[in-house]
């Protein structure tokens, strides 16, 4: 009996973007926003999170979102850069400092 692998077993990793001012209007829907979204990644840059979730993680993030955000004033951005394999960190280039090394741990929700 093999077992048949599908897409709800791989973690997907997701760069979310937002500009202060420019996508989120308003400053307490952007701290409300930046605060969510350290909740499901780390920051990499001042307005970059890179979120590694599965699909059921991705799908309650955008959720929540929906509901903080208003989608006539507000704009947050969200890229798939496919799955968690171990090739995103060589597919992202810095220059300058880095950005530390992310921690992996458990979030019980």
């Amino acid at each position: 009996m093999s077992y048949q692998v599908k897409w709800r077993d791989y973690r997907f990793s997701w760069n979310a973007c937002l500009r202060p001012k420019d996508d989120i209007s308003n400053a307490k829907r952007l701290a409300k926003v930046y605060k969510t979204m350290l909740g499901y990644g780390a920051a990499t840059h001042y307005s970059v999170f890179l979120c590694t979730l599965y699909p059921m993680g991705h799908a309650e993030l955008i959720e929540v979102l929906d509901r903080i955000i208003k989608h006539d004033e507000d704009r947050v951005m969200i890229i798939n850069l496919g799955p968690q394999d171990g090739r995103i960190e060589s597919n992202i280039e810095f220059l300058g400092r880095h950005p530390p090394k992310q921690e992996r741990k458990a979030i019980i929700v």
